[in-house]
């Protein structure tokens, strides 16, 4: 049996250095092809919304998708695209008291989750059913250095909307989320390599055997103009089903401060996930020397200013879970915690053009058993904590009432044995 020599394997990795690096590169790529990541599945043609990612005070946005590392204190509980939930971990330091002794700590430092649930777009009206308006218009396209062509592209306005819930999870804390802003991308969904008819062929194909056909350029959509249609804060359910939208008392107001918050209130469409952005006015766009090259480029955008995939956010000025004193002098040895639930819908004019295979309108939801108008409110939720005195006394009060007759019944006849053996007859 040959002895181990580490100079052999040495001389061998030197001799075959090419070929290593080769299969190390191989197995680099292959670890991060695309066919084997996780992908998202779109889902229908069309309009998708979904939450995007989250920004503390004005840093960096972290991506949902990729689970960034977040802040310290700050974990990702859930990242998916229709439901996001961030948790923040409860602090040191906790009062021995607890909440008698500082309620402040508990808003500033206790544990507590946010979730935002968002409803996937869906468009109120079927651009094939003649109820939409169309428009018109005639842009040129870049051909060469020297060369421009002009093309007549006819686009549909069609109104989308969706629905946004902001919730604090019950049970998980009373922290409160101060400056925080909720990112969400609006998307337009388009079938690769995917056609309604027969597109034609590309005039200057790759090869013989290849085009470069893409769906992407025979369909598309784009967002012109988004604002709040409904707004509800401290959203519950009655006990007779009826959804209800007012908060517990005065000071529980505070607690649910968002921005935009208002119906009718205009949210601001991005073409990229950042608070930092161009201003750019009519006044500017002749001195833009790349947003002239982009206006030229082969697409269907009427304004280089507008995208099919937009972003924009919300943001949490002051959310978070309300604790209400219930206990002696108005104290929090007993106290109720309300977990706040906010709705958005929003609306969203979309101009669409070309053919889709299976556009997500609200007829081909109702189509295959969904019900897009019938999202379902999560009702803001309370929890009853009281101290042992405060439950003693309580209970007592309780056995009171429930046994009342028979505890004045008994108090009476007392009252009359009493009269009968004590009081002394007159003779």
């Amino acid at each position: 049996m040959k002895s181990f020599d580490l100079n052999n394997i040495w001389d061998i990795i030197e001799k075959n250095k090419k070929i290593i690096v080769v299969i190390l590169i191989a197995f680099i790529l292959l670890a991060f092809s695309p066919s084997l990541m996780n992908i998202l599945v779109p889902g229908p043609e069309g309009v998708r919304t979904l939450n995007y990612g989250v920004q503390f005070q004005s840093g960096s946005v972290y991506k949902a998708a990729s689970m960034d590392t977040l802040p310290s204190g700050f974990a990702w509980v859930s990242n998916q695209p229709s439901t996001m939930v961030i948790e923040h971990k409860k602090g040191s330091g906790e009062p021995l008291l607890g909440m008698w002794k500082d309620i402040q700590w508990y808003y500033e430092n206790d544990a507590g989750k946010v979730r935002s649930e968002v409803q996937r777009a869906y468009l109120t009206a079927d651009p094939l059913a003649g109820s939409t308006k169309t428009l018109q218009y005639y842009r040129y396209t870049q051909v060469s250095d020297t060369q421009v062509k002009i093309e007549k592209v006819v686009l549909t306005l069609v109104p989308a909307e969706f629905v946004i819930q902001i919730s604090a999870v019950p049970g998980a804390g009373v922290y409160t989320w101060k400056n925080v802003n909720l990112w969400y991308a609006m998307d337009t969904v388009v079938w690769m390599n995917s056609y309604a008819n027969s597109p034609p062929q590309d005039p200057e194909p790759l090869t013989n055997d290849t085009t470069k056909l893409s769906s992407a350029s025979y369909r598309g959509a784009f967002p012109i103009y988004a604002w709040i249609d409904k707004y509800k804060d401290w959203v519950w359910t009655d006990a007779n089903g009826n959804s209800r939208s007012n908060p517990p008392d005065s000071n529980a107001i505070s607690f649910v401060q968002l921005d935009p918050s208002l119906q009718g209130r205009t949210i601001d469409l991005y073409t990229a996930p950042t608070q930092k952005y161009q201003l750019v006015l009519s006044s500017d766009i002749l001195q833009n020397k790349q947003l002239l090259q982009d206006a030229l480029k082969p697409n269907k955008l009427p304004d280089p200013r507008f995208a099919q995939t937009v972003y924009f956010y919300i943001t949490l000025t002051n959310f978070g879970c309300y604790v209400k004193p219930t206990g002696a002098l108005g104290g929090y040895s007993s106290h109720e915690d309300w977990y706040p639930s906010v709705y958005y819908k929003v609306r969203v004019v979309y101009a669409l053009w070309g053919e889709y295979v299976y556009l997500w309108t609200k007829s081909a939801a109702q189509q295959v058993g969904y019900e897009p108008g019938e999202w379902e409110n999560r009702s803001s939720s309370v929890e009853y904590h009281e101290s042992p005195f405060s439950a003693l006394m309580k209970g007592i009060g309780q056995w009171f009432n429930q046994n009342a007759f028979w505890i004045w019944l008994i108090i009476g006849l007392a009252v009359v044995v009493f009269i009968l053996i004590i009081v002394p007859r007159r003779r």
